[in-house]
């Protein structure tokens, strides 16, 4: 059993592939800003957003229609900012070199592709991203801490880091946080159920549970430090942030962890919304809980698009 935990766990992908994963025939899409109930264009979205200190957009990684519409919407959110940056979950700290270099044409793209550790999916869902950001000369943070360290977390818990040597310490976020609250409770129900864990041996499910939360958590602090690190020194810039949408789905995660270290940062949260394809969308009160902007997804299940 801890081994079938350990291989589960490893991968960086696996806390963003969590929502409905197996639903993938997208139909359309429709996007609501869920402060007013109204369902609004993507240029609309873009001039709203442009209030915003940091946007966080969360995604379904293996989803090609939010692929799509953040390509669409940094172009429109250019003409609303006057500064603008672009952090990612998809890139770790010790990346940072190599994508500078490309942005600034020194290295060819399949050099940074390599030495990037991009996705697999970066040619389909994340070229489009880069490749804006190096015609328009803007900023990418790589804003996530390196893999290893999270799969070490995963393993040992976060005693891990103390021994980590002090030259790799710049690679994670100086604090983490292990907060007690709902982002904690949905958590631990998801990986409970994504596993199907047995329960049998109550503490050892509890180790492993803290254990995964806690990388979930360096990552969630590592990323946040990275954007609230570069809006200090570029406090004119816009940053919009491309995550998995488990990191800020209902303004927890990361999102918290930005505003525990600066509250003055306005945030605003993106997240897709699954919508049986069989029924109408009726927009309701409490999907303002979800994020400031949903995007609305029509889908058909996996079977049917088999057929």
């Amino acid at each position: 059993m801890r081994e079938k935990i350990i291989l589960l766990t490893v991968s960086l992908l696996i806390l963003n592939l969590l929502i409905l994963s197996c639903m993938t025939g997208v139909k359309e899409y429709s996007i609501y800003d869920t402060s007013a109930g109204k369902k609004i264009s993507l240029n609309r979205m873009a001039s709203q957003l442009a209030e915003y200190d940091i946007i966080i957009f969360g995604e379904y990684h293996d989803n090609d229609v939010i692929h799509r519409l953040q390509a669409e919407l940094l172009p429109l959110l250019l003409r609303n900012v006057s500064d603008l940056t672009i952090s990612m979950e998809m890139f770790e700290r010790d990346t940072q070199i190599f994508i500078d270099q490309y942005l600034e044409g020194a290295i060819e793209e399949e050099e940074f592709i390599e030495m990037s550790r991009a996705w697999p999916n970066y040619q389909t869902d994340y070229r489009d991203i880069i490749e804006f950001a190096r015609e328009e000369r803007i900023p990418v943070i790589a804003a996530n801490v390196p893999r290893r360290y999270a799969a070490d977390v995963n393993r040992y818990g976060l005693k891990v880091l103390t021994e980590i040597p002090d030259t790799e310490r710049v690679y994670l976020a100086e604090e983490v946080i292990i907060t007690e609250d709902s982002y904690k409770e949905k958590f631990f129900d998801t990986m409970k159920t994504l596993s199907h864990m047995d329960i049998g041996n109550r503490d050892e499910l509890e180790d492993r549970l803290n254990n995964l939360y806690a990388a979930q958590s360096l990552k969630d602090d590592t990323m946040a430090e990275s954007i609230v690190n570069f809006k200090q020194r570029v406090p004119e810039t816009r940053v919009i942030h491309f995550t998995g949408d488990f990191h800020s789905r209902g303004r927890l995660g990361m999102v918290t962890k930005i505003k525990e270290r600066n509250p003055d940062l306005k945030i605003g949260t993106i997240s897709p919304y699954l919508s049986d394809a069989d029924s109408r969308f009726r927009f309701q009160k409490d999907y303002s809980n979800i994020a400031d902007f949903i995007i609305v997804l029509s889908v058909t299940e996996i079977e049917e698009q088999k057929e």
